[in-house]
């Protein structure tokens, strides 16, 4: 929302400027963001997936005009969905992310000093990104080898396990919060008794 909010004031506008608009944000961290700026989600999925937003937008799409806000690269769900119903769909990409390419030594450093317990998979583009570094470096490799995976979303966990990333836990809801709470909570069967 950060990104948008400033388009919209490079561009001469204000909040005034969607006082007209239906706002619909794909889990309640967006909508979060959007009453940081005083703006208020009018939908929210049930489930924080583009799927879910596209099944619940279909029915009020029909002869509207959707603007869909976005990163520069994602899962096209919402334009093939919303796209043949609605009078226009339009894509607004607002931020890009961007892969990192190799470790710094200082990640490296902790690493292989310390290991991880956890690694936190947000999207698929993150956990193929993440395979090439870890198979980039046959020492890492070996260090991550304990590391347990926890997948943001459904999506995101056959992604990694597609690629080889074996996932221990996938988050029942589909925020950061809730995904650390799982892994804080969580007991693998090697630890029952």
């Amino acid at each position: 929302m950060n990104y948008f909010h400033d388009f919209l004031w490079e561009g001469g506008l204000d909040n005034r400027a969607l006082a007209h608009c239906k706002l619909a944000s794909i889990g309640s961290s967006t909508a979060k963001a959007l009453e940081k700026f005083s703006l208020r989600s009018d939908l929210v999925p049930p489930d924080f997936r583009a799927e879910s937003l596209a099944e619940t937008l279909k029915p009020q799409a029909a002869g509207k005009k959707i603007l869909w806000v976005r990163a520069n690269r994602g899962r096209d769900i919402l334009p093939r969905e919303l796209g043949p119903v609605c009078e226009q769909f339009d894509e607004l990409v607002v931020y890009e992310h961007e892969d990192i390419r190799q470790w710094s030594p200082e990640q490296i450093a902790q690493i292989k000093t310390g290991g991880l317990d956890w690694i936190g998979l947000s999207s698929p583009a993150i956990a193929r990104n993440l395979k090439q570094l870890i198979e980039a470096d046959a020492e890492l490799k070996n260090t991550l080898s304990q590391t347990r995976f926890a997948a943001l979303s459904p999506v995101t966990g056959e992604a990694a396990e597609e690629i080889g990333l074996p996932v221990h836990l996938t988050s029942e809801v589909y925020t950061w919060d809730h995904l650390l709470h799982s892994i804080a909570s969580f007991v693998s069967p090697e630890q029952t008794f």
